[in-house]
């Protein structure tokens, strides 16, 4: 069955899809009593988590606690994320880190840290905060005098904090209002004035200096320049002020000509203002193949600083306030080589002392610098170290030596998980093949036995060398990856928002392999997308993996075959596709080459194959019949592809449905490859209660307002071969965020209560009746399908929800548990037998297996918490992959961080314990083995002894 994964669009395709068992054989999964309200969970031992940060986009040194003139122990970040944090300048770890909210009232807007404390402005209406460096303490917070501003009148928000004042200024459609405080204890008004003008916009780039607000206009040629000692004294409007323009060819700036691409709306901005970190004088002015330091003038007058070299994008000054002193440092880069050269802004003369070099592992750009100057201990000269920020967002502090220590933050923008079978080792699959040929009992022990000793020689041998020559082996060199016995070893493969993708050992959260992709960004739905077309089973083809995304500054699409186990592009490698991509997914079917190929939608509505050819191997030589649903405010409407030719592919309008009352927030399928191991239920009576698992249904969302304009919250269960509505559930007074977890023959959904301010959970599962109309394939066009039985109850929550899923194992034997990522930043799982429509809202209702009695309220006790004691903020989404064991399967949160668990959902049901007593079973069997051997020697002596009578 075709499964859809973007949320732009729904495909869905009619097979004659097996159930999976027989009209005659139900199974029912019976667990213990003690196993009934509790999922198991491993230890601390097969957990690991990584702290993340985001995009560094502010930094600063704190030399409050280090010797006078001494290098800083402490770095100050602030980033994207919203999350203010203190690293180590040793080591890189964390010291202490603020997550704040997300959204324009969590973004840090500037950072100052001055006599061992942060100083940050955030939040609408601003406010001023400033945290103790050493111990993350929040020591103060001022209100800044500024009224509130709805979101649609925010616009954007500069922020510039000096020593002794803070200006702010707001960009919105046409104006700018600027607002200075110099009462950084009360945050009283100085003065506040604004300005109209046709070309501000909040995209537009400008930046804050302590003397004018400067601007740079493409379009135009120009930088604008407003200096404050031009605004009157009393506050108002100055509509009559003008700005004093500098053209931009003047001071060296070229501007690239917008090609074809123009029309693309998430094309970066042809020119960029940023300020220099260490000044709050100059700022930073770069374009595609040019970047200029500009000085303003209390007069507004814009000046360049020399420069020699290479221009570069990223640079830093140092000594500002000394301009005989001064050094401007530069981030010049030579492929995989970065050299960080120091001028002196006075002569403009290169300090060869003051430079470092470095090299990186991949093709990302230095995007930032930070740099910081010490007096070295021993010989009392200037040593410099330097903060590198990459365009992959990866951080490096880099000093002499090298490169002290690196962190990948990109890793906190994770929008694609998937995970890979590692391969047997070779002498498994010698064995594999000589134990499958079919031949004699004898044949068979002695090709054993021959295969065994061989693999214990070379074992033998490989350890007798490693033993000889130790210091060969390089602690650098990637790690043997192997499946282990119980397939519980993976790779994750994860695709970030900057465009690089990682492997990651799933056991250890190590790095095995990563790929930075300079042209590819999310695609308009802010989604990467992951398919495996091409597993390890297949050898001795290598495996394949796929990643969908957008082509930068073109929004055409972009494909990229690689291999998941070492990284390696196979076939084509990245490809720019001719069009822009609406939705991609894969087929269930290989081709000749056992690889799965894709379907592409493009915004004109017309399908591709990936790869080429694969029409004529796969799509039509199986008669599948494609629905695309196309979401457009309320409506969607399903698409055929039977009328497609060996021509080409093509789609044909097929049915239309409407979904009050708002518009579709979203629409929800059942997992790829999702199993249903039983049939049915067992009943009180010993009847059977069919499940309704028809594999073309998907959940959709609808959200918007009622006639008193009340918040409503719409549920349909869509059938998307026929477009028929199974069933919908309406809520009043409601509000997300929504989370939708579907599976087998039963809907989860969680959302806000807004009357009863409270978290609820609604629980659906769909039922045929006593009888199947087809107990071997499901056909959504069959005539003779009747509505199903649908059982609703709803229950509470004790906490908001960031993000839901369910386990998956292997066969889908094991009872199945819901995974809930906590707004208290824990991660619950709750068996779905606490959470069962069917139970009976009294005693006298009907007694099941496994069918408690009713209570609303669904408690978390804290033997529930996968995480334990680990606090995991901003959740993003939870992974869930199935072993080689059916009683486990592996857990994989991220978001702001990662967390990596294993789960039991019916307890390890078919593994010993850790604590199996193994010398008592051998001892035992021991003494029976000697005990039958003495009784059977005892017997025959008895026998013997009758027969001589």
């Amino acid at each position: 069955m075709l499964q859809a994964r973007s949320s732009s669009f729904v495909l869905q395709l009619e097979v004659e899809a097996r159930r999976g068992v027989p009209m005659s054989v139900v199974e029912v999964w019976l667990t213990p009593s003690v196993q009934r309200s509790t999922c198991w969970t491993c230890s601390s031992s097969c957990q690991w988590i990584q702290r993340g940060l985001g995009s560094v986009h502010l930094a600063q040194f704190d030399e409050s606690g280090s010797a006078e003139g001494g290098p800083a122990r402490r770095l100050v970040v602030a980033t994207l994320h919203n999350v203010l944090a203190v690293l180590n300048t040793k080591n890189g770890e964390i010291m202490w880190r603020h997550v704040l909210p997300v959204g324009p009232t969590g973004t840090i807007e500037s950072l100052m840290v001055q006599a061992g404390k942060a100083y940050i402005v955030t939040d609408n209406p601003p406010l001023l905060r400033a945290f103790d460096v050493h111990t993350g303490a929040l020591m103060k917070e001022v209100s800044l005098k500024l009224p509130f501003k709805p979101e649609s009148m925010y616009g954007r928000r500069l922020v510039l904090h000096e020593t002794s004042s803070v200006t702010v200024a707001h960009l919105t459609a046409g104006a700018v209002e600027v607002s200075r405080f110099s009462n950084l204890k009360t945050g009283a008004l100085e003065w506040q004035h604004s300005i109209s003008q046709p070309w501000i916009s909040p995209q537009s780039q400008c930046g804050l200096t302590g003397t004018s607000l400067t601007c740079v206009d493409a379009s135009l040629g120009l930088v604008l320049t407003l200096p404050f000692t031009s605004l009157p004294s009393k506050k108002g409007a100055a509509r009559d002020l003008t700005f004093v323009s500098t053209s931009l060819q003047s001071l060296g700036v070229s501007v690239a000509s917008s090609g074809s691409e123009a029309d693309c709306p998430y094309n970066p901005a042809p020119l960029t203002l940023q300020p220099l970190h260490g000044s709050q004088q100059h700022l930073l002015i770069t374009s595609d193949d040019s970047s200029v330091v500009l000085r303003l003038d209390s007069d507004g007058v814009v000046t360049t600083v020399k420069e020699t070299g290479v221009s570069p994008r990223a640079l830093s000054i140092t000594d500002v306030d000394q301009p005989e002193h001064a050094v401007l440092y530069k981030a010049v880069q030579d492929r995989q080589a970065v050299r960080i050269s120091g001028f002196s802004v006075s002569a403009g003369t290169e300090l060869v002392s003051r430079s470092l070099s470095f090299s990186v592992g991949g093709a990302a750009g230095v995007r930032a610098l930070a740099v910081q100057q010490y007096h070295r201990r021993g010989d009392g000269e200037v040593g410099v170290r330097a903060l590198v920020v990459m365009e992959d967002d990866s951080i490096h502090m880099v000093a002499s030596p090298g490169v002290l220590w690196s962190r990948e933050e990109a890793l906190a923008s994770v929008l694609a998980v998937e995970t890979v079978d590692l391969p047997i080792p070779a002498s498994s699959v010698s064995m594999h093949d000589h134990m499958s040929q079919r031949a004699g009992v004898l044949h068979s022990l002695a090709q054993r036995v021959m295969l065994q000793g061989g693999g214990l020689l070379a074992w033998f041998a490989e350890w007798l060398e490693d033993s000889l020559s130790p210091s060969q082996a390089s602690p650098d060199s990637p790690p043997q990856l192997y499946r282990d016995e119980f397939n519980i070893h993976k790779l994750l493969i994860i695709a970030t928002a900057p465009g690089k993708v990682f492997a990651l050992d799933n056991l250890s959260g190590a790095v095995v392999w990563s790929e930075y992709l300079p042209a590819v960004q999310p695609l308009p739905s802010q989604k990467m997308l992951l398919f495996l077309q091409r597993s390890v089973a297949h050898f001795p083809h290598p495996p394949q993996m796929v990643l969908v995304a957008m082509h930068k500054g073109s929004c055409e699409g972009v494909v990229h075959t690689f291999n998941p186990l070492t990284g390696e592009s196979t076939g084509k490698g990245l490809q720019v596709l001719p069009y822009r991509i609406s939705q991609t997914s894969m087929l269930a079917h290989n081709d000749q080459q056992f690889v799965k190929p894709l379907l592409v939608v493009d915004t004109d509505m017309g399908v591709h194959a990936f790869p080429s050819g694969a029409e004529q191997s796969v799509v039509l030589p199986n008669k599948h019949v494609l629905y695309v649903a196309t979401r457009n405010s309320t409506h969607i409407t399903g698409h055929s592809l039977r009328g497609s030719t060996d021509q080409g592919l093509s789609l044909t309008p097929l049915w239309s449905q409407h979904f009050p009352p708002g518009t579709i927030d979203g629409v929800y399928l059942k997992r790829p490859g999702d199993k249903v191991h039983s049939a049915g239920r067992v009943m009180a009576d010993r009847s059977v209660l069919y499940k309704y698992t028809n594999p073309n249904l998907a959940v959709v969302v609808s959200r918007g307002f009622d006639h008193i304009n009340k918040n409503t919250l719409s549920v349909y269960l869509v059938d998307l071969v026929s477009g028929a509505v199974v069933d919908w559930v309406s809520h009043s007074r409601v509000s997300g965020p929504i989370h939708v977890i579907h599976s087998e023959n039963w809907v989860v959904y969680t959302y806000h209560n807004d009357k009863y301010r409270r978290h609820e959970l609604h629980s659906l599962e769909l039922f045929e009746g006593p009888k199947q109309a087809n107990a071997t394939a499901f056909s959504s066009l069959s005539g003779a399908q009747q509505q199903p039985l649908v059982e609703h109850q709803a229950y509470i929550l004790p906490h908001g929800v960031q993000a839901a899923a369910h386990t998956v194992t292997e066969k889908s034997i094991t009872t199945k548990c819901l995974l809930l990522a906590l707004q208290t930043g824990g991660v619950a799982q709750v068996a779905r037998l606490l959470v069962d429509p069917r139970r009976p809202l009294s005693a006298a209702g009907p007694r099941e297996e496994n069918l408690i009695p009713y209570v609303p309220e669904v408690h978390l006790p804290p033997t529930e918490i996968i995480s334990y004691n680990q606090t995991l903020p901003r959740v993003t989404a939870i992974y869930s992959a199935p072993t080689g064991l059916e009683s486990t399967s592996i857990v994989f949160v991220y978001g702001l961080d990662l967390f990596f668990s294993r789960v039991f959902p019916s307890k390890m049901f078919d593994m010993l314990k850790d604590d199996f007593d193994y010398v008592l079973i051998v001892g035992a069997l021991t003494l029976l083995v000697a005990a039958a051997f003495i009784t059977r020697k005892l017997a025959q002596r008895k026998a013997l002894y009758h027969q001589w009578k």
